[in-house]
């Protein structure tokens, strides 16, 4: 099967503080992951 994820990509050091769900799927995940990140909303 295949997992897909969304991820908002966060910066490095709130990352490294809150750890990335997105990542610990992709390490112990025993198929196939598929992260989709999303867009910025914020305006130009």
């Amino acid at each position: 099967g295949l997992i897909v994820m969304g991820s908002r990509g966060l910066g490095g050091v709130r990352r490294a503080l809150m750890g990335s769900v997105s990542d610990s799927v992709v390490r112990h995940a025993h198929g196939s992951v598929l992260i989709v990140r999303s867009q910025d909303d914020s305006p130009d």
